[in-house]
């Protein structure tokens, strides 16, 4: 019996066995998935963190910004009084901000409209608007976008009756929570 050995011929395949450091076994397969996501994931996370902070950050520059603006407004408005020949604190309707409610100011208002008034006790004070065209936050106008800020105005009248502090505070709503931002300026009966 001849005994013929082909290692080519389909029909004769060589034997072929599994050694033990020829492939990955599962649980090395598992631990590389792990470790390209655990790199990958990091990333994102750090950047969906960035964004919402910058979010938060913008808030917060516009908050300041329009607490600015109404110390400002209030100290030109005493201003305008002295001018006028008004009571510094009382005129251009100043004392809608003497009361426990506050009052919220529309340095934009045309057209005869008040720039500075009352906040009801049971709504507080509306919430400020932004302006496409005009690129402004404001109480009136048109093609206006309600914005999560609310800015109420409050003037407190010191002892001595020659000066006055005025507190701005704006209040807004984040996915973090309600935030807000104080701040306080104050005012003298300088042309006495």
């Amino acid at each position: 019996m001849t005994k013929i050995i082909n290692s080519d011929s389909p029909l004769n395949p060589k034997p072929y066995s599994l050694g033990t450091s020829s492939g990955f076994t599962l649980v090395e397969t598992l631990v590389g998935v792990t470790l390209v996501l655990t790199t990958m994931l990091g990333p994102f996370v750090l950047a969906e963190r960035s964004i919402f902070q910058a979010s938060i950050t913008q808030n917060q520059i516009i908050a300041t910004y329009l607490a600015q603006e109404g110390i400002e407004f209030i100290r030109n408005t005493r201003d305008n009084n002295f001018l006028q020949g008004n009571n510094w604190i009382n005129g251009s309707s100043l004392n809608n901000c003497l009361n426990s409610n506050g009052c919220y100011v529309d340095p934009l208002a045309s057209g005869g409209a008040p720039k500075i008034n009352q906040c009801s006790g049971n709504d507080g004070c509306p919430v400020v608007s932004y302006n496409s065209t005009t690129g402004y936050y404001t109480h009136s106008g048109f093609d206006l976008a309600p914005t999560p800020f609310v800015r109420t105005v409050k003037i407190d009248k010191l002892p001595g009756n020659d000066e006055a502090e005025v507190e701005v505070t704006v209040n807004w709503q984040e996915r973090s929570g309600p935030k807000s931002f104080v701040m306080t300026e104050n005012i003298f009966n300088w042309r006495k």
